[in-house]
């Protein structure tokens, strides 16, 4: 009799679980903040540590996203309810909000830090201002000096020069010799080799697709699905110059890169100061701190190097470690010369096994690209 309960326990939930869309698999998430985004699919509540929370909505109802912008405003300090689920399908985990409590309104300064959080800025908004609370902040200053020294000229030429390579960066195809390396330290990193990947890498303008051709070793990761990458930094160095960023740039000295005499500069961003999320597991987001160093060739005011790190984050971002390093340089892709990244060299940490990992790569052979398009840096 035991035996026939348990077999029509487990086929009923077997049955249910196939005839819903998602799973719940944890319990009921809660945590307060500030409300910072309504959007039709979801809502973000600021944590007063940075971090923002997500959670899906349903489409109708009371906790629907046009009830919520109706009922909320922008800062307001708010406790959330949330079920961790796993769609049966895509099997990402996510959190759906179950329920939303008013506590009260914001202090002066929570709603100075929702105005300035990024997640703020998010597309399709619908989270209003609160009343007396002015218009939005707007956006700030060019950070750049004006030119009146010549380290000043120079990074004002590179700036124009990586919004035109950004803006027109040819499709072509590379090979990418990707080497992996472990440690089990943040501080004295001791790297061990893992493995190597050698792709076949297509740039789609900015963004590069990778197709494996061989591989050695674990490359970082066991799982296939999840083998880390290091990408070309393109997202940074658009930043770094992006007029709606808070970064302040200086001049430090000089150097050679790769043979190219370069100027040197620090740059630094504060907490919110650009769009350059770090990730949680169910989509948790952290706009941190970062800083680094650009270095422009002295003669055609070309980035050839950047190096970008990420500063503290929340322990729920499960982060000790983000660094990049990219660099570019001219090839010549059927008889034409062309500004392409050359090699990437990232470090992060993996807080499920509690480890460094460390990708670098770097890509030749530039050949054969769909789109041809001429960049001419004079």
């Amino acid at each position: 009799m035991l035996r026939e309960l348990r077999s029509i326990t487990t086929t009923a939930g077997l049955l249910l679980a196939l005839a819903w869309p998602a799973i719940l698999f944890g319990g009921l998430f809660q945590v307060s903040g500030s409300m910072v985004a309504v959007t039709k699919q979801a809502i973000w509540v600021r944590k007063a540590n940075g971090v923002v929370v997500y959670a899906r909505l349903p489409e109708q109802g009371e906790l629907s996203a046009a009830a919520l912008a109706a009922k909320y405003k922008l800062g307001d300090q708010v406790r959330v309810r949330a079920a961790e689920v796993i769609p049966r399908r895509s099997g990402r985990p996510y959190r759906e909000l179950r329920d939303l409590t008013y506590l009260r309104a914001p202090t002066a300064a929570e709603l100075a830090a929702t105005l300035r959080s990024r997640a703020r800025r998010i597309n399709d908004n619908v989270l209003p201002l609160p009343a007396g609370a002015g218009p939005a902040p707007a956006a700030i200053s060019d950070p750049l000096p004006a030119p009146s020294t010549p380290e000043a000229a120079l990074l004002e030429r590179a700036r124009a020069n990586s919004q035109r390579y950004l803006a027109a960066l040819p499709s072509f195809t590379a090979d990418a010799i990707q080497i992996s390396y472990v440690s089990d330290a943040v501080g004295e990193r001791g790297w061990r080799e893992v493995g190597t990947l050698q792709s076949e890498m297509s740039f789609q303008g900015t963004v590069p697709v990778y197709r494996d051709t061989a591989k050695t070793g674990l490359v970082a990761y066991s799982d296939p699905e999840y083998t880390a990458r290091a990408f070309p930094p393109n997202g940074f160095l658009k930043g770094v110059f992006d007029a709606d960023c808070d970064i302040a740039i200086k001049f430090v000295g000089r150097a050679v890169e790769s043979g190219t005499p370069v100027l040197v500069y620090r740059f630094a961003s504060p907490e919110d100061g650009c769009y350059w999320p770090e990730s949680g597991e169910l989509n948790e987001q952290f706009y941190a701190a970062r800083s680094g160093s650009l270095f422009i060739g002295k003669d055609d005011g070309v980035v050839r190097r950047l190096d970008i790190k990420a500063g503290d984050m929340p322990s729920e971002i499960n982060c000790l470690a983000d660094e990049h390093r990219g660099t570019w340089d001219f090839v010549k892709i059927a008889g034409e010369r062309h500004l392409v990244p050359t090699s990437v060299d990232h470090v992060t940490w993996d807080a499920r096994r509690g480890k460094l990992f460390r990708n670098s790569a770097t890509y030749q052979n530039f050949r054969h690209f769909s789109v041809s398009s001429t960049i001419d840096f004079k």
